[in-house]
């Protein structure tokens, strides 16, 4: 009867790992389509904040440097230099600045959604 019980608990653990892949295949899937969904449900919502990062991408690109109006003062903007210098980038694309914005800030939440799977694919993979 002790040894039932360990085929029994052999099998469950055999089935495991072919559990975890299939779950796998299909979590990481399934995640990102559930952020794109919530993504384009919220696409026309701006915050006022993405003006000011905006505005002044489009002053650098113009060269009137890290200024709201051309002629100010420099000023501090927002906490986050690097986005505000890609968002300096996507002023010379041929669509609106908001649109790319928001089509960037998708792209990296999708990367982070498979960065943070690959990362826990190593690490249950070494558990």
């Amino acid at each position: 009867m002790a040894n039932t019980g360990t085929v029994e608990q052999e099998a469950r653990g055999a089935e495991s790992p072919k559990r975890n892949r299939i779950l796998a295949l299909v979590a990481l899937p399934a995640a990102c389509a559930a952020y794109l969904a919530l993504s384009f449900l919220t696409y026309d919502q701006v915050d006022e904040d993405t003006f000011i990062y905006l505005r002044v991408a489009q002053n650098l690109a113009a060269g009137h440097g890290y200024v709201f109006n051309p002629g100010d003062a420099p000023l501090e903007t927002g906490s986050s230099l690097p986005w505000q210098l890609l968002l300096v980038g996507l002023v010379w694309l041929p669509m609106p600045l908001v649109s790319a914005t928001k089509l960037l800030g998708i792209a990296f939440g999708l990367g982070t959604l498979v960065l943070v799977y690959r990362l826990s694919q190593r690490t249950l993979a070494h558990a």
